[in-house]
């Protein structure tokens, strides 16, 4: 587990959890607050997104290798610092996909209450905290992996979360089984 000191107003506590076994025996991982990024005109085909603030943003590393289980990544933020116009309800973090030249939804979860965005990175890479804008409509919605299965991590098509984005405001998505019946 890793607490890095407040490096940006906009984040009161910024911890790393690495679970055993991710990593083997004497890896070093790092966790550095990058403020030179410049995140204004950011990018995502997966979202509409709002940078949290034009260059927070966090590097994650460990020697180059990449973690073999899931690391939680939880920021806790000020929520007055959330900028004019934009919703904590809305708050993601996304990687950056140097490959791709833009920014990938990262599976998190905010909660408003302990004011935390949590999320569990498979991938070490650079991060940052951006608002998603819902969709006006459905015609951009993505689900990812695709074919997902959930159960046996010993299967190619195995995940621990089917990511769904793009959806519009008050969207619900329910869940069939191959049968038809509502799970």
């Amino acid at each position: 587990s890793l607490t890095l000191p407040p490096a940006f107003p906009q984040f009161t506590t910024v911890s790393l959890y690495v679970p055993p076994g991710a990593f083997p025996a004497g890896t070093v991982v790092s966790a550095v607050a990058e403020m030179g990024v410049n995140l204004s005109g950011s990018s995502s085909n997966q979202a509409r997104i709002v940078p949290f603030n034009n260059d927070v943003s966090l590097q994650l590393s460990a020697g180059g290798l990449q973690p073999s289980k899931p690391v939680r990544l939880t920021l806790v933020y000020d929520p007055a610092q959330i900028p004019v116009g934009q919703d904590a309800n809305h708050l993601n973090l996304l990687r950056y996909d140097a490959a791709a030249a833009q920014w990938t939804l990262v599976a998190s979860q905010t909660d408003v209450r302990s004011r935390t965005l949590t999320a569990f990175v498979p991938h070490f890479s650079l991060f940052a905290p951006f608002f998603v804008s819902p969709a006006s409509d459905l015609s951009t919605v993505q689900v990812w992996p695709q074919p997902w299965e959930l159960g046996d991590p010993a299967s190619i098509y195995w995940n621990t979360v089917l990511n769904i984005a793009s959806l519009p405001a008050g969207a619900r998505v329910r869940f069939f089984t191959i049968m038809g019946d509502l799970v």
